[in-house]
């Protein structure tokens, strides 16, 4: 699972370079501004089951969040900036299309469907889940976030 999780932010951050200020392996519930836009890779569980007799199936899933500061969408200044315009934003970073209806090489889920590798084994990734909300926490900021939620596969030799 960690090698998962490094191996997938090292590519997030490979592909966004500067769009996000920061890459953050494990859930953050209340970021520092100066840290938005960010990307957070969190383990969620592990399932381990037997594959054959020497093999074990490991099922990782895992959650990557997508976070920004919903406040500097709502800025009205010169008549700018509404709600739509920071949810139209999240969903291009995650998902955005090509004209075909197959996602763009420069999305978040593009990067997770790629073959990521942990421990030198392929992991197939599956079951994408895609959530989009606001979050609010009384005192701070409003911020608007995309969790993925994925399994990723791997078939290891049993120890």
């Amino acid at each position: 699972m960690d090698d998962l999780i490094t191996n997938l932010l090292s590519l997030l951050e490979t592909q966004f370079s500067t769009t996000f200020k920061s890459y953050t392996y494990g859930k953050i519930i209340v970021p520092g501004g100066s840290s938005l836009p960010m990307i957070t890779v969190s383990p969620v569980k592990t399932e381990v089951s037997n594959s054959g007799t020497v093999r074990d199936k490991n099922l990782f899933t895992v959650r990557v969040t997508v976070m920004d500061n919903l406040k500097k969408y709502l800025d009205n200044t010169n008549g700018e900036g509404d709600k739509l315009d920071s949810l139209q934003q999240l969903v291009k970073w995650v998902e955005d299309r090509n004209s075909d209806g197959s996602v763009k090489d420069s999305t978040i889920i593009a990067v997770i469907r790629q073959n990521i590798t942990a421990s030198n084994a392929v992991l197939y990734n599956n079951n994408l889940d895609i959530n989009y909300d606001d979050y609010y926490v009384e005192g701070d900021f409003p911020t608007i976030r995309a969790e993925i939620t994925f399994t990723a596969e791997l078939r290891s030799n049993r120890k």
